[in-house]
């Protein structure tokens, strides 16, 4: 999506308003991680919505989290300046498609690791705290 959608992504909206939203984006999301709302079941809504698709099994539900989650992140508006670049959409598409399946093994190889060590809701605020790093920093550049 992100190497055939990046004409009409730069053409609709301007890079400075892209920065913005990107920036808001990660900011919005930290402070989501780091608010830490429970039901009064003790659950926290990703929980409760994985609860309703865990029948699906493990390959649907990382297709599911990846898409809905990786939706316009940076690695695809990379990817989308790439193919603005080099106007070549099979080998941009081959050579992102390579790389987050590479950096997707690492992904569960450390991520089996981190969850055997570190308890859920202290990486949920690890995580809040890095996104809103990233946020104030993708403003601030």
């Amino acid at each position: 999506v992100a190497v055939w959608g990046a004409g009409f992504i730069i053409h609709v909206i301007p890079p400075s308003l892209l920065k913005w939203a990107v920036s808001a984006s990660f900011l919005v999301f930290g402070a989501y991680l780091l608010w830490q709302h429970e039901d009064k079941d003790g659950k926290h809504p990703e929980e409760r919505w994985l609860t309703k698709i865990e029948h699906l099994g493990p390959f649907f539900i990382g297709l599911i989290l990846v898409a809905v989650t990786e939706f316009a992140d940076k690695s695809q508006i990379a990817t989308a300046g790439l193919m603005m670049k080099y106007q070549t959409p099979w080998l941009v598409f081959a050579g992102s498609i390579s790389a987050q399946g590479i950096l997707n093994v690492i992904y569960v190889l450390a991520g089996r690791q981190i969850g055997d060590r570190i308890p859920v809701p202290k990486i949920r605020w690890i995580a809040g705290i890095v996104f809103l790093i990233f946020g104030l920093w993708a403003i601030l550049s």
